[in-house]
Parts: C-alpha cells; sequence; structure tokens
C-alpha cells in the first residue's frame, strides 16, 4: 500500500524500473493495478483452492 501512496509523488525521469520515458506515470499505473489484480487473483485461486 505504502508503494501505491509514493508512487504520484515520483517524478517519471526519477520513477526506477525504466519505465516508458516520455510518458507520465499511466504505463506504470496500469502495470502496478494489472499486477496487483493478478496478484489477488492467485490468492483468490489458491484459498479457493486449498478450502
Amino acid at each position: 500500500m505504502a508503494l501505491m501512496l509514493r508512487l504520484p509523488e515520483k517524478t517519471p525521469d526519477t520513477a526506477p524500473r525504466g519505465s516508458a520515458p516520455p510518458t507520465p506515470r499511466f504505463p506504470a499505473w496500469s502495470r502496478l493495478r494489472q499486477a496487483s489484480a493478478e496478484r489477488r487473483e492467485a490468492m483468490r485461486r489458491s484459498r479457493g483452492g486449498l478450502a
């Protein structure tokens, strides 16, 4: 969660992980949202499989 709160403050040039240079934040945000969605889906799937 802290990562999500910190992200908007970072400027594109200081943002790590080599995000698309000129595009401000949007690719990073979509990538982050997709990753979190995938993690949530995986957790739900594993929990459902175990239960």
